[in-house]
């Protein structure tokens, strides 16, 4: 549900909302407990790989700082780091010896079927063989997670733009009415009579305005391994588990412009806090701390948790089955409502260090 804070401008002397989400203050303090549990266990259960993951970074970086006693030597040998580039470089130069990097598989010989195929591997391969898919820097970025921690994680979507478009002009027949309103005769008299008069009809040139898809492209994204937080039970594909939560940062002025889209509310309470993304460069690229962030950006820089999976909701759908509207399915006690059924949505929240989760 898109909030409207951004479609309508509050009155001069009007109070200010304390929340302008659709429902009530108690029902969003019961869904932030269990996305903020979730979240702390998730975190939890993932330390021994982060820890691993460290080690393997500072193997990378030549860098030994595991050392069991004090007398032994702090040089590290680059033997981790050699074997790992070597393993990226061969696989690289295997599977980006042609542009053809999917293949579709046929299991029929209907030439509706391989028409659609060939279509489809068509279309996959020019998405990724597209400057601005960076499928090269991805692929290989990908690999370096891979590798040492044994996974990765790839985040997809869609991106869609559309323009109104003027088209140019059409002719439109329209009955010929007077100042007051009536309708005209070929006479130019008021027409009354079906059966004695024939209504006049009028020409009238009438613009054309048409939505025009600009931009209409899957997109996909690696997320580090520390910014990604999963549920604890075993799958074999990450799509399987039953949540997981991508960790990233966005701005202010981002997250007001996906808002209509994204349904997000609330960010009225954000305009006056400080963006505090210290804890969250220094897991990946300020990990060192030798860059400074900016101490009053334009737009504050947020630490923004979208959580991927089932959620209890109460739905309205269309005659399609298809879901037009949706809202928590949790009531103020914390107990799932009995209409309530489990559909697979994003929860997205903000969580600042010392200011808890908006």
């Amino acid at each position: 549900m898109a909030s409207r804070y951004f479609k309508k401008k509050r009155p001069v002397g009007a109070p200010k909302q304390k929340t302008d989400a659709p429902f009530s203050e108690d029902i969003q303090k019961q869904l932030l407990g269990v996305l903020g549990d979730e979240l702390v266990v998730a975190k939890r259960n993932t330390e021994v790989s982060t820890k691993h993951f460290d080690e393997y970074y500072n193997m990378v970086h030549c860098l030994r700082v595991g050392k069991e006693n004090d007398w032994e030597s702090d040089i590290y040998l680059p033997e981790f780091v050699s074997r790992l580039l070597t393993d990226i470089g061969n696989f690289v130069a295997q599977y980006f010896s042609s542009d053809d990097y999917v293949e579709s598989a046929k299991h029929t010989d209907d030439p509706v079927d391989v028409a659609e195929a060939k279509a489809s591997k068509d279309l996959l391969n020019y998405i990724l063989n597209r400057k601005d898919s960076y499928y090269y820097h991805k692929l290989v970025r990908l690999l370096m997670f891979v590798r040492p921690a044994g996974c990765g994680y790839i985040k997809g979507g869609y991106k869609q733009k559309t323009e109104n478009r003027y088209m140019g002009t059409k002719i439109k027949s329209e009955y010929a009415r007077d100042e007051m309103g009536n309708v005209l005769d070929e006479m130019g008299g008021i027409y009354e009579d079906s059966f004695t008069q024939r209504p006049a009809f009028a020409q009238i040139e009438e613009e054309v305005f048409e939505d025009v898809v600009v931009e209409d492209t899957p997109t996909f994204d690696v997320y580090p391994n520390q910014y990604v937080h999963v549920s604890p039970e075993y799958t074999y594909s990450i799509q399987d588990k039953r949540y997981v939560i991508f960790e990233t940062e966005k701005t202010l002025d981002e997250l007001k412009e996906n808002a209509p889209l994204c349904g997000y509310f609330n960010l009225h309470l954000l305009e006056k806090l400080e963006g505090d993304t210290q804890s969250h460069a220094e897991k990946t690229y300020n990990r060192k701390q030798e860059k400074d962030l900016p101490p009053d950006p334009v737009s504050p820089v947020l630490v923004v948790y979208e959580r991927w999976g089932l959620f209890p909701a109460i739905v309205e759908k269309d005659m399609r089955g298809n879901i037009v509207s949706a809202k928590p399915g949790i009531n103020k006690q914390g107990e799932i409502d009995d209409k309530a059924e489990n559909v697979e949505c994003i929860v997205s929240y903000v969580e600042l260090p010392g200011q808890g989760k908006t």
